[in-house]
């Protein structure tokens, strides 16, 4: 591959990637020094080792973004032993954040929608399937994949290394494709869980149902809710956020690079491009602008930290809840012991000074020291001496 030149503002851009970058690897490390991931160390969970795993997908992925600053220094990316490294630890690290991200996404849903025991077993066959699998698919186009006629798998690729161009659909298929699943499926797993744990998404009858009620009467989703889901459902509305953030650090890039492949694409994916975005195979500055425009989102590291840090003031002592493996007790909101529940409130027809003109006060006797009530459809008027007797009577 031909060497890439660096304009003046394409080495101000890949600058701000590298500050980026420093900014990820550097959240991650106090997040380890401090201890701040013990938060996720919770009974009956193994959140803790996913949630490493994510981190340490987001450290090899800035690791590999900060060796541009190489060429910087050169002013211009030029393919070597290093670049082909570096290639390598960027689409490692971007496959790794992929897999991470969805197996968070996937233990979670495992846990609080399912109500599925978590096991060491379990743990360990996913840990080890997560990095095999991140190994294979990075060694699948050095090893297999690359064609002589093609030159490196792993080269020189726009402003830095990565997956050459001479591979585009390895580029899509092999990175992008897998990222856009994991962040699609990852939002649809933390969308159910919060409708099972708010009570919108109900299982009646080995059916399925989504309800929605009208605002101001939550109540009614609360009464389907056990003890596990009441302690969870602030948290499983703040990881929403998880997915959400992973996109918006995600779409940018992709975008820019996808435009730039448009030409070698299937047709479907070309069309979808130049709607986007109609440029050339070249880098051009409009590309570097919606690369840069991906610089602000793009230290996931540093997100996921802040994300973590807002998370763990949410989350419950599992110590004093029920197992996660706990069942749902089945509520039917059509049998004949849920019809008519209602909670305690007074009607609009009914002020409080009205409920209290029901109460049958007891005034003591002028004849003797006992208490007698008052009729009940005479007005209730009390003098305070009177209402502090009632008062100590009642208790």
């Amino acid at each position: 591959m031909e060497p890439t030149i660096y304009a003046s503002y394409e080495a101000a851009g890949v600058v701000v990637i590298v500050v980026a970058a420093c900014l990820s690897v550097l959240a991650v490390t106090i997040a380890f020094l401090t201890g701040a991931t013990r938060t996720l160390a919770r009974k009956d969970t193994h959140l803790r080792p996913y949630f490493i795993s994510l981190l340490l997908a987001n450290v090899i992925q800035s690791v590999g973004t900060i060796m541009n600053a190489r060429w910087v220094r050169h002013g211009y990316v030029f393919g070597d032993r290093f670049c082909a490294v570096q290639g390598a630890l960027k689409h490692a690290g971007n496959i790794a954040t992929a897999v991470w991200a969805f197996m968070v996404a996937a233990h979670l849903f495992h846990l609080l929608f399912l109500r599925w025991k978590s096991t060491k077993a379990g743990l360990y066959i996913s840990l080890a399937f997560g990095w095999a699998m991140v190994l294979f698919i990075v060694l699948l186009g050095p090893t297999v994949i690359t064609k002589p006629k093609d030159g490196p798998y792993f080269g020189v690729s726009g402003l830095w290394c990565w997956i050459t161009p001479n591979y585009p659909r390895e580029q899509f298929f092999l990175e992008y494709f897998l990222e856009f699943v994991s962040a699609g499926v990852g939002f649809f797993l933390y969308s159910a869980i919060l409708l099972r744990v708010r009570g919108n998404l109900i299982k009646t009858e080995g059916k399925w149902h989504l309800r929605w009620v009208p605002r101001g009467q939550s109540w009614q989703l609360a009464i389907t809710r056990d003890y596990i889901d009441s302690a969870i459902v602030r948290v499983a509305a703040h990881m929403v956020w998880y997915p959400i953030a992973y996109s918006l650090l995600l779409l940018p890039i992709a975008l820019a690079r996808m435009t730039e492949l448009a030409m070698n694409l299937p047709p479907w994916v070309t069309i979808a491009c130049d709607f986007i975005f109609n440029l050339n195979g070249k880098t051009t500055p409009h590309t570097f602008a919606l690369s840069v425009l991906s610089l602000s989102f793009f230290p996931s590291g540093l997100i996921n930290v802040i994300l973590l840090v807002t998370t763990k003031r949410l989350l419950p002592d599992t110590n004093v809840l029920p197992t996660f493996s706990t069942p749902r007790k089945a509520l039917d909101l059509s049998s004949p012991e849920a019809v008519g529940i209602t909670p305690f409130t007074l009607t609009s027809q009914q002020t409080p000074q009205m409920a209290e003109r029901r109460i049958v006060p007891l005034v003591r006797s002028d004849s003797n020291s006992s208490f007698s009530s008052v009729d009940s459809e005479t007005p209730l008027v009390q003098s305070q001496s009177t209402r502090r007797e009632y008062s100590i009577r009642q208790s």
